[in-house]
């Protein structure tokens, strides 16, 4: 009997493609209960390379919902216990899965996402959605959304294209700013201790049904780039799909664009991204005269770039403590702020309780000439830039348009499964009947 190839059943679909799915790389970022199905779904069809992004450990709610965590994995990276799992599950003959154990907000380097084919966003907060879509916009690549409450799920895909909705035009303002404000005390810059993080009430079937749906529109957005006249892949860009298990339908709304999103911005417009030999963990100082030596003087390192929706980037110089008000030094990230932290020393011992705003001095730009020394001594990675970023250096005189340089050099780093996949793969003959 001849031998069958695996994939053979999916391959009978009229228009369908292996090789499609085999050279796809796919982001996804969350690995709860919808990301577990996600990747479930992505292994059993074939996927091979794959970029995974949390900064949760497995918790004993997991295990009810999550098919790629058992019970030997409580208190394991998501990430770590995801990736182990995705390799253990997947068809293919040989897969690459990095994985990214951070805030995707703070600590997923652009570079990373770059080297990807579509997102997939399988979080549970505003926040991290809107920074998602925005990433999709700011590389121009595509994302699908996926939430879950109750019995209900949605799902949102967005091409890329500047000129189509993304799941910021889906929101209101006031829901937008709250997204904005889930970490941060409103009177001061660190963040909350013990928030409660209100999570979702929801069930299996529900982060089964939004998984599936989700995989099957990324095969169809996958598929419409090279094949644009088949309509059994003709994805719903724009499109708000939504289940509700009560009335038992399924719904779809075209979503327009927001006027004056602050999403719709993207790289492409101000020359793309010039990849460097630089890494995170270059010292400052070093980056600011590496940059005037190629580009002329008069640039500044931005820590917040323009549109971009997370409001903890700034980096914190000097404060008071929270308890006495004794004057202390900080020289850290704001992201990495918690009330504790901005209590002196000997406050800290005694164990006393924050009750005052810290008067933190924060500083959202760098330059040579205007940068006090201790901080062009540290590398970007210690002012909260993180690794395989794209940095912004911007005209202090404004004449010319803003710089945006990858951190290329921290690529092997980040992602060394994709990198030396991406070696050993190059120059080799397809063998799918299908190509």
């Amino acid at each position: 009997m001849k031998d069958i190839r695996i994939t053979d059943r999916q391959e009978r679909i009229e228009g369908f493609r292996q090789k499609v799915i085999d050279d796809a790389v796919v982001c996804v970022i969350g690995t709860g209960r919808t990301g577990n199905e996600v990747l479930k779904n992505m292994a059993l069809a074939g996927f091979r390379r794959v970029l995974i992004a949390d900064m949760d450990t497995v918790a004993k709610t997991n295990l009810p919902a999550t098919v790629l965590f058992t019970k030997d994995d409580l208190g394991r990276l998501k990430v770590d216990a995801a990736a182990e799992a995705y390799r253990r599950l997947s068809i293919a003959d040989s897969c690459a899965v990095d994985r990214i154990n951070a805030d995707v907000c703070t600590g997923l380097g652009e570079g990373a996402v770059r080297r990807c084919d579509l997102i997939i966003n399988c979080v549970d907060n505003d926040q991290t959605r809107l920074y998602t879509a925005h990433l999709g916009k700011l590389l121009g690549i595509p994302c699908i959304d996926v939430g879950i409450r109750d019995l209900d799920w949605t799902i949102f895909a967005a091409s890329g294209d500047k000129d189509e909705a993304c799941y910021g035009c889906t929101m209101t303002q006031g829901a937008w700013d709250k997204a904005l404000e889930r970490v941060r005390n409103s009177c001061d810059v660190t963040l909350r201790d013990n928030i409660a993080q209100g999570k979702a009430s929801t069930i299996i079937t529900s982060g089964a049904f939004a998984g599936a749906a989700a995989v099957e529109e990324a095969i169809k957005m996958l598929h419409h780039r090279i094949d644009p006249e088949n309509r059994l892949f003709d994805p719903r860009c724009g499109v708000m799909t939504i289940y509700s298990s009560v009335s038992r339908k399924l719904e779809s709304y075209r979503i327009r664009v927001k006027d004056h999103c602050r999403n719709h911005f993207c790289y492409a417009d101000f020359g793309g991204v010039v990849p460097t030999d630089l890494s995170a963990d270059d010292r400052l100082g070093d980056v600011l005269a590496r940059v005037e030596s190629e580009y002329g003087k008069g640039w500044r390192l931005s820590l917040e770039k323009d549109c971009i929706p997370v409001s903890n980037k700034a980096f914190v110089t000097k404060g008071f403590c929270k308890s006495c008000g004794r004057p202390i030094d900080i020289y850290r990230p704001q992201f990495s702020l918690k009330d504790g932290d901005l209590l002196c020393e000997e406050c800290r011992a005694k164990g006393a309780l924050p009750a005052f705003p810290s008067g933190a001095e924060r500083v959202w730009n760098f330059s040579l000439d205007g940068t006090e020394q201790r901080i062009l001594d540290m590398s970007l990675a210690k002012i909260g830039i993180p690794r395989f970023h794209v940095i912004e250096l911007d005209d202090m005189k404004e004449d010319r348009p803003p710089l945006f340089l990858e951190l290329t050099g921290d690529e092997k780093k980040v992602l060394p499964c994709l990198t030396e996949y991406r070696k050993k793969t190059a120059g080799k003959e397809e063998t799918h009947a299908d190509v």
